[in-house]
């Protein structure tokens, strides 16, 4: 296996990748995700900076034992330092939430209103959504994903739906890919940035009764494992 990369005459590089990672140690510096810190060309350049401050600290403060294994101990604790501070492009799962997009529609779920910007809410298991029961209409759902992450994409990602209680019909889907009928949808979103971002259609169940239902949404993608949202539906007559 040969590095990902180009040269600057952008011919692939015949350069063999570092082991855990796909790109060879020189076209290592300057990225930060997909590359160990430890063998990151980038993480050793400034190692080496600090090295040079060390140095002229060292000078200039009087080269003494006690200030030479103050400075060693600082350059020793850099690279997890580093590694901490730059979160290495790490989704936190604490940031991942589900959203509920038209919230205002299930009883004014979490507070929300039909004005521009209050429409929507996260999703909290332990509150149901609730709406009055119809026995001739189904009810719509959408669902979405917000990254709580500053300036780290959550990429491919996948939102899946459940249908936990026997008797549910899904009377529409769009947007939807159909893993198994009236039981388990889902949806492909390639990136999220920090603006939520909703499946394009409704996902519209048909509940034969009033009562408690339970719909069992998990979340998953690049870096994260799957993130389970019990969404608990109340219907009332």
């Amino acid at each position: 296996m040969e590095c990902e990369e180009v040269t600057r005459k952008r011919k692939p590089c015949k350069g063999h990748p570092m082991k855990g990672a796909k790109v060879c140690y020189p076209h290592s510096f300057g990225k930060i995700r997909n590359v160990p810190w430890h063998k990151n060309a980038t993480f050793h350049c400034m190692l080496g900076i600090l090295g040079l401050l060390g140095t002229g600290a060292t000078y200039w403060s009087g080269a003494t034992r006690a200030n030479q294994e103050a400075i060693m101990e600082n350059l020793a604790q850099v690279p997890a330092r580093t590694a901490r501070e730059f979160g290495l492009g790490r989704i936190e799962r604490e940031g991942i939430a589900l959203t509920l997009r038209y919230a205002y529609e299930f009883d004014q779920y979490l507070g929300a209103t039909n004005e521009y910007g209050n429409e929507d809410r996260i999703i909290d298991p332990g509150q149901p959504i609730r709406k009055r029961f119809d026995p001739d209409k189904g009810v719509g759902f959408v669902f979405g994903v917000a990254n709580g992450n500053p300036g780290i994409p959550f990429e491919d990602v996948w939102l899946q739906v459940v249908l936990v209680d026997e008797g549910l019909e899904v009377v529409s889907a769009d947007g939807w890919q159909t893993q198994r009928v009236n039981k388990r949808y889902s949806h492909y979103f390639s990136r999220i940035n920090n603006t939520p971002l909703n499946v394009s259609g409704a996902l519209v169940v048909k509940f034969p009764h009033s009562g408690t239902f339970l719909l069992q949404c998990s979340i998953e993608g690049r870096g994260v494992e799957p993130i389970r949202i019990p969404v608990k539906v109340l219907l009332y007559q």
